[in-house]
């Protein structure tokens, strides 16, 4: 199977496997294992293990997307409410936060029509 292939839901979060670390998008080193807090239930999607040291872990200027790769040991990402999803070690991940679209406010001519998905 193609590492491509590779895809992974946890409540609102997707991960996706790709082919590598884009260099034409602004990124920047991950300082936190969490790569989602649940605005509604206050828990957070976070990286359990490696510990970001052993880990390329890095996200975009505003916080969207992350990507994930870890050479030596799977990655490991938890939620209070949610099973724990384990991505392969030598995989490199996208790490989305669904949005949804809002077919009330597309009607009504609003600037915003999607929103990220309320854990």
């Amino acid at each position: 199977m193609s590492k491509k292939n590779l895809q992974m839901r946890q409540g609102d979060v997707w991960v996706e496997g790709v082919d590598g670390i884009p260099t034409d998008v602004k990124l920047k080193k991950a300082t936190s294992p969490i790569v989602a807090h649940g605005e509604v239930t206050g828990h957070c999607h976070q990286i359990a293990s490696p510990s970001l040291d052993k880990m390329e872990l890095y996200i975009n200027e505003d916080g969207s997307l992350f990507y994930a790769r870890s050479e030596k040991e799977p990655i490991v990402l938890v939620h209070d409410e949610h099973g724990s999803v384990e991505i392969p070690a030598g995989q490199t991940v996208k790490i989305n936060i669904q949005r949804e679209f809002d077919a009330s406010a597309f009607e009504a001519e609003e600037e915003e029509t999607e929103r990220r998905v309320r854990d």
